[in-house]
């Protein structure tokens, strides 16, 4: 018994010296929260973590998901099964597959492991809290140096840290968390675009156009006769009249107040040297 409260509070105390060492190595003093109006807060520079590399994940059929929450980390609604049901539907909706239980033991039991770990660290002095979100896909990996020797290694890795009002926690982890999935699913298919739902993947030609519309966006008139409205257009592609070639998804879990056609994720686009041909 001893040694289980020894381990939480070890734990506890690991979650608030981190959050402290990010907060002095951003160079950013956190705010104060005088209100549960008060905003969530993200430094500005967070920890690059070397593994984070979408070229691990070349060739996955799919993954597991096992979410964690540290002790102390219950807050509001936020519980690990809520997340766990969150991020598997997440990761079904972008067209990769989640193994489950049920699954037979040599499809599931040595698949990607993609592990969500939750912490939070309530404080008195800043009025919130500070929380981290980790996502980490474990597989099996061959050492280098001998061959023939496998283990389970951590191949892709990112984090979210940052501090909230009590009130707002819930719901600014859960966005965190709903970001890291983001990450891994935009780096997953990245690398296996071919995993996409053929029915959620678009390609074609066209041009990129500005619309006076809502502050002002570009988008894709595609020689098709649709129009697509991209979520991450390159900056270098941001102007009226450049030709591409293009491979997108659909995005139908998405909104826009645009009104520009579909919503799409560009996987890859490419500029066009020759005009239009006139048919």
């Amino acid at each position: 018994m001893k040694a289980k409260k020894y381990w939480i509070l070890t734990t506890l105390f690991g979650i608030c010296g981190y959050a402290i060492w990010v907060t002095n190595t951003s160079g950013i003093e956190p705010p104060k929260f005088p209100n549960d109006d008060a905003p969530a807060w993200i430094p500005e520079r967070q920890p690059i973590c070397a593994q984070k590399t979408s070229e691990t994940l070349l060739g996955l059929k799919g993954v597991r998901v096992y979410v964690e929450l540290v002790p102390g980390a219950r807050i509001g609604g936020l519980t690990k099964r809520a997340l766990q049901t969150d991020t598997e539907l997440q990761i079904r909706q972008n067209g990769i597959k989640v193994f489950s239980s049920e699954d037979s033991i040599s499809e599931a039991g040595r698949s990607p492991k993609l592990h969500i770990v939750v912490g939070i660290a309530k404080t008195r002095q800043y009025g919130g809290c500070g929380y981290s979100a980790t996502a980490a896909l474990w597989q099996w990996a061959e050492l280098f140096r001998e061959p023939g020797i496998f283990c389970s290694a951590i191949t892709w890795m990112d984090l979210k840290v940052g501090f909230s009002s009590m009130r707002k926690a819930e719901a600014a982890i859960k966005d965190a968390v709903r970001e890291l999935v983001d990450k891994f699913i935009n780096d997953y298919l990245a690398a296996n675009p071919q995993a996409a739902d053929d029915s959620q993947l678009i390609k074609g030609t066209g041009t990129i156009r500005y619309a006076e519309v809502e502050g002002g966006f570009y988008a894709i008139h595609a020689d098709s006769g649709e129009s697509y409205d991209p979520i991450n257009l390159p900056p270098q592609y941001a102007k009226d009249g450049i030709r591409v070639k293009f491979t997108v998804r659909y995005r139908p879990d998405m909104v826009s107040i645009h009104m520009s056609g579909k919503i799409v994720e560009i996987l890859k686009i490419e500029k066009l040297e020759k005009p239009r041909q006139k048919q």
